[in-house]
């Protein structure tokens, strides 16, 4: 079995490159980011892992609004607010379904604050 310190990977030349200390720039892309890929491999942005990483984040954010509109009373619009969520969640993962999701979130919280605030006495 051969490693990285092995000085010859014949026809990697990806590999080839790092043995020999010297970059591949066919390897890397055309990003420049001196990161050693094999040839054709699709580079992924940090957008998307940002998307991927925070849409759960976003929807546990929706499931805790509408929990709450839940205990407040305020159930067909929890119902509404789910269905919402779970219609985008299950879709693609992209840059539209997170501001979608955050959406779905924000009207979501405001629901239940809103619903909050009324079921609070009020000072007189």
């Amino acid at each position: 079995m051969r490693n990285l310190n092995d000085s010859h990977w014949p026809g990697n030349p990806a590999v080839d490159s790092i043995v020999a200390g010297r970059p591949d720039h066919g390897a890397t892309g055309p990003s420049g980011d001196g990161l050693v890929r094999p040839r054709g491999a699709t580079v992924r942005t940090m957008a998307e892992l940002t998307v991927a990483e925070t849409l759960p984040r976003v929807y546990r954010r929706v499931l805790d609004a509408v929990e709450q509109l839940e205990r407040l009373g305020g159930r067909q619009d929890a119902a509404r607010f789910r269905a919402a969520a779970i219609r985008v969640y299950s879709g693609s993962w992209d840059a539209s379904s997170h501001r979608q999701l955050e959406d779905v979130a924000g009207r979501a919280e405001a629901a239940a604050r809103s619903r909050e605030r009324s079921e609070q006495p009020r000072v007189a």
